[in-house]
């Protein structure tokens, strides 16, 4: 047997040769990694409203977090680091995801808290200037319609899509104030992207943190196994069981 500078064989071969550790326990890691990946996805939703800021770092704090839960629960092997390297990528992807929808959320409800009748009076008006158009309006009239309206919009798929439902809501039928500046609120969160967290301008940073806490869940699981091998590999030296 090829052995280390040590005198030991070598881990790939000490692996080959299954001499080492019996398979690990899979059900109370995962408890425990779950359980942190939900209390870090959790810490990082509400960090703002909790701690009245956001940072990127919390990221890593939730690899280190699921990491050392599932070797807490006696977790190791290379199938549960991989499984501690998924399960922090989906609390990072999902913390950040509904801290940026509550954050839209929060706006959205801020601007429609301040409309006023005034201003449904205007949306009245704006919706007979729809029907003027007919059921069937072309683009270049919806463009026209936007641009005099003052709505920055130049396309009229995209007017269409996040504008044209609460103008028509108006038109089709008599809401009532409430049940119009609802509607403006769900139209207006709805034209937010899913993950607008993630833009060109800080891709590469978002990218660095998520490998950071990917990669920190996998390393601590890693190392544990490392750790249990080598302590194993001496234990069965001394007894003479390797050869």
């Amino acid at each position: 047997m090829v052995a280390d500078g040590e005198g030991r064989p070598r881990l790939s071969q000490r692996l080959r040769r299954g001499l080492l550790l019996s398979p690990p326990p899979t059900r109370r890691p995962l408890l425990f990694g779950v359980a942190a990946a939900l209390v870090g996805a959790g810490v990082l939703a509400f960090s703002k409203p909790l701690f009245g800021f956001e940072t990127r770092w919390f990221e890593w704090g939730i690899g280190a977090l699921v990491g050392f839960a599932v070797t807490g629960g006696g977790g190791y092997g290379g199938r549960l680091a991989l499984a501690t390297a998924l399960l922090t990528g989906v609390a990072v992807f999902a913390g950040r995801t509904a801290a940026y929808r509550g954050g839209v959320d929060a706006q959205v409800a801020r601007f429609t808290a301040g409309l006023d009748h005034r201003d449904y009076e205007v949306a009245l008006e704006l919706a007979a200037e729809w029907r003027a158009l007919g059921d069937r309006p072309t683009d270049a009239e919806v463009v026209d319609f936007a641009a005099a309206n003052g709505y920055p919009v130049d396309d009229a798929a995209a007017f269409r899509r996040d504008v044209v439902p609460t103008i028509e809501l108006l038109a089709a039928g008599n809401p009532s104030f409430e049940q119009w500046r609802a509607a403006v609120q769900q139209a207006s969160a709805a034209t937010a992207p899913f993950a607008g967290w993630i833009t060109l301008r800080t891709l590469g940073l978002e990218l660095v943190f998520f490998a950071l806490g990917v990669g920190t869940a996998f390393a601590i699981v890693s190392r544990r196994t490392t750790v249990l091998i080598v302590a194993a590999a001496d234990r069965r030296q001394r007894l003479g069981a390797v050869e």
